[in-house]
């Protein structure tokens, strides 16, 4: 049998726990190589001499993109620090952790973080109009409008703007709403608040903007009011039901059939895809369907992916007008797969335990069908896993030991996931746990927000405005229940400050809280959050790294934009530019976030500006450059917006330029980029950029179409020009189902190669590229 390891005196003590420095959990980072920092333990005689560093894209920690052991930093040299050495991607969200190990065989637990990349404000991503549909009828002077919902890429909050007009140059505005806040079920609607007249053509469209200002247009659509014909009466859904499953990959889509007034022949359409904005690469589309005889009308929707959730709506049409969308979603599930093995999140293998009893901690998974995960542990004696002591499952990704294990001795314990038919994963690799009860630990902190400089929000119940913060933080005891206070101060070091709320009690471990601050009474000025977490025996404190500014009633700060005559795009990369100044100095630097409210007419470069105290009065240059646009009829203007402000100077903080009103030349339409006059392949997402050798780039891009002719099933596009010293590795690309008007993303990516580094108003602007296009009709 397997010898059982015994230590026969009382271990060395293990590393410390370090604690995270940079960046701190939740934090965004604005480097694509960004720098992880930990602070080693300082207890005396701690035996850590290096740091291990993983980095993952995927909470379940799974997908590594990186790691290092790195010699620690002693003394007063500050924290253990290491920067990947890998370029991650923009707008993504990435794990990471770090633990002591003292270069032999002891390690400490890990610790936890995570950040999400973000280089800039993007603009929200381009959406599609859906009822009414091209030049359809409409039987009611106040009809219903609808958009599938934008997603920003930044993780801003998106609100529409919608604006009805009498005349295709939309200049005649009959009505419209702003601030219009997205619907849960991915799709939004807005009724005409005017009534239109009956008999005439309306145009309208939608903008999607986010919390800076920056708006994404949609195409622009008519419609027709037509009183004197009653619209089919919605379908009904059938078959999947909402939320079920199907055991088949080939689907039949089951609707009630509707009916019409006018006894008018109606046709169904069914839509399908893989998300719920139906703007993706997989979308599937039936054409019109008749209605079948009887009560029921059907279509089947083939090749539907095993273990994939897809989402599908249908209409139905009498010629003249349409009924609204109605939608629903299932499961393609035709057997039930395990889920996948979960990796360890802490203890970590070779971590140093105090406790006899300690917490066993899962990474979460995703069962493959979506439904509940339970974990199930195992602990041992031995290395070779003959001789267990105890095992126990639970709901959550924590269980705690359900007897105490033997001090000064090595364990071994692992790990699966089990779904709720019992089908379970591998069991993980063993790991390494020593239990010494003699180390203790001093409790930690992180202040999570305010991250940044931030503006108190305004918030109104009963009739009375109050003015609050929301304040959030990690807070980690592995001893006891620890407290949690928080002060705050005009200085960001010290210590020193007023109490904002003690006796904040909070479970044992990792945990996270909040707390809202009511700061309605504070004067104007800046000011510094921290935190105390304490037990019996140690404390921890910690800074926010931002604050909170509370701007006077009258600021006196002032954003001065400049431009010389009258600002315009005549074209794709037309070019003008205007300057940016403050109009006196600051007390700490202003950051001026600046876009465009419609960036595929016009981009503004750079997305940002700082100013100094030093360089305050030192006019900037910024430049707009004219966009394709992808869309046959041009936005008449649009305007470049400069703020809202980020600064630790309450005079600036929130404070904006005047906007600039750009107008759009005539005649500044995209040009031809295809073969085919009715499909376009507008602008391009470059999803990675490398440089292989001194004289080679590449790149890989994703595509975006605009179909202004009738609906296609399927579009193949390839390449057949390129950027000058630019080739193919891969020059096809592929989409999917394009309805008139309608703006959809390639399903695959294409590779190039360049002897030369390609601009980025080269993709942007998609000049340089023409395609050849084979067109797969409509069902």
């Amino acid at each position: 049998s397997a010898a059982i390891k015994v230590e026969s005196a009382t271990p060395p003590p293990g590393p410390g726990t370090p604690t995270i420095v940079s960046p701190i959990s939740g934090a965004q980072v604005t480097a694509l190589q960004p720098v992880l920092s930990v602070q080693t333990a300082a207890t005396q005689n701690d035996p850590t001499t290096k740091v291990q560093f993983e980095i993952y894209a995927d909470e379940a920690m799974i997908q590594m993109v990186g790691n290092a052991v790195v010699d620690k930093v002693t003394g007063a040299d500050g924290p253990t620090a290491w920067q990947i050495t890998s370029a991650l991607a923009d707008n993504t969200h990435y794990w990471w952790r770090a633990r002591a190990f003292d270069g032999s065989q002891l390690y400490s637990a890990w610790v936890n973080g995570r950040f999400f990349v973000n280089l800039h404000n993007d603009a929200p991503e381009h959406f599609n109009l859906t009822s009414p549909a091209p030049e359809a009828e409409v039987s009611i002077v106040e009809p219903v409008l609808a958009w599938t919902n934008s997603i920003d890429r930044d993780g801003d909050t998106v609100t529409y703007r919608v604006d009805v007009y009498h005349d295709v140059a939309l200049t005649e505005r009959v009505a419209g709403a702003a601030g219009l806040p997205a619907d849960a079920s991915g799709t939004t609607h807005w009724t005409v608040d005017t009534p239109l007249i009956n008999r005439e053509k309306y145009y309208w469209q939608v903008i999607a903007q986010d919390a800076l200002g920056a708006g994404t247009p949609s195409l622009v659509r008519s419609f027709v009011v037509n009183a004197g014909n009653t619209p089919p009466t919605a379908p009904v859904i059938m078959s999947p039901p909402p939320g079920g499953q199907s055991a088949i990959n080939n689907v039949p889509l089951v609707i009630g059939n509707g009916s019409d007034a006018e006894s008018d022949l109606i046709t169904y359409v069914f839509e399908i895809d893989t998300v719920s904005t139906f703007d993706s690469g997989n979308k599937q589309s039936s054409g019109q369907i008749i209605q079948s005889a009887g009560d029921t009308t059907s279509w089947i929707a083939v090749n539907l992916l095993e273990n994939k959730r897809y989402y599908w709506r249908v209409k139905a049409q009498d010629g003249q007008a349409e009924s609204a969308w109605v939608g629903s979603d299932f499961l393609v599930n035709a057997t039930n797969d395990a889920p996948p093995t979960p990796t360890v999140r802490n203890p970590g293998n070779g971590a140093w335990s105090a406790i006899q009893q300690p917490s066993l901690e899962a990474n979460p998974v995703l069962d493959p069908e979506g439904g509940a995960v339970r974990y199930e542990f195992e602990v041992y004696r031995d290395a070779a896993l003959t001789d267990k002591i105890v095992d126990g499952a639970s709901s959550t990704t924590a269980w705690i030991v359900t007897v105490p294990l033997a001090d000064k001795t090595t364990h071994w314990w692992r790990l699966r996931a089990v779904d709720a038919q019992d089908a379970a994963s591998p069991w993980g690799p063993a790991n390494i746990l020593y239990i010494s009860t003699a180390p203790y630990q001093d409790p930690s902190i992180q202040m999570i927000t305010p991250a940044t400089p931030v503006i108190p929000e305004t918030v109104t119940e009963n009739g009375i405005t109050r003015k609050q913060v929301t304040l959030r933080w990690e807070g980690s005891d592995p001893n006891i229940e620890p407290t949690v206070a928080l002060y705050y101060g005009t200085s960001p070091s010290g210590y020193v400050g007023a109490v904002i709320v003690d006796g904040l009690r909070q479970t044992a471990g990792t945990q996270s809280g909040s707390h809202v601050w009511d700061v309605t009474d504070l004067a104007p000025g800046t000011y510094y959050v921290y935190a105390m977490i304490y037990d019996a025996k140690g404390i921890g404190r910690a800074y926010a790294p931002g604050a909170v500014v509370i701007p006077p009633a009258q600021p006196t700060g002032q954003i001065v934009v400049t431009v010389a005559g009258r600002p315009s795009t005549a074209k794709p990369g037309s070019m003008f530019d205007f300057t940016v100044r403050l109009g006196q100095a600051p007390t700490a630097d202003v950051v001026v976030p600046l876009s465009s409210t419609q960036p595929l007419e016009g981009a503004v470069s750079p997305p940002s500006l700082t100013f100094t105290p030093q360089n305050w009065a030192t006019a900037q240059t910024v430049t707009v450059t004219g966009q394709s646009g992808c869309s046959p009829i041009r936005s008449a203007k649009y305007q470049i917006l400069s703020g809202k402000a980020v600064s630790l100077d309450p005079d600036y903080m929130g404070l904006s330029g005047a906007p600039l009103d750009v107008a759009n030349q005539e005649g500044a339409s995209f040009t031809g980029t295809t073969d085919n006059s009715q499909i376009h392949i507008c602008g391009f997402t470059v999803l990675s950029e490398q440089q292989i050798n001194a004289t080679t780039w590449e790149y890989v891009i994703k595509g975006i179409l605009t179909n202004t002719g009738p609906a296609v099933g399927a579009v193949v596009a390839s390449l057949t020009k390129l950027p000058t010293g630019a080739q193919t590795v891969e020059g096809e690309m592929q989409f999917g189902a394009a309805a008139t008007g309608e703006t959809v993303n390639s399903a695959d990516t294409v590779t190039l190669r360049s002897s030369a580094k390609i601009p980025a108003v080269t993709f942007q602007l998609g000049l340089a590229f023409h395609w050849s296009v084979v067109v797969q009709p409509q069902p």
